[in-house]
């Protein structure tokens, strides 16, 4: 699990991140990596439904091997 989280503001407005990434191997074969992204960003124009928070989600499958 890996996490970063950043804050910015020139005081008119304010950027917030914050990512969250989970890599797990399923076998020794397979592994896979969810990864959530929120940003809140007051620069934009403002969701009706979300305000100004901005979300991704990702879930990837790979493939492992060794050479």
């Amino acid at each position: 699990w890996t996490s970063r989280f950043k804050y910015f503001t020139n005081y008119s407005k304010v950027e917030t991140e914050l990512e969250n990434t989970l890599n797990m191997s399923l076998s020794r074969f397979f592994s896979t990596r969810l990864y959530l992204h929120l940003r809140y960003d007051d620069g934009v124009p403002k969701d009706s439904n979300y305000g100004f928070l901005q979300v991704n989600e990702v879930v990837s499958f790979g493939l492992n091997f060794q050479w």
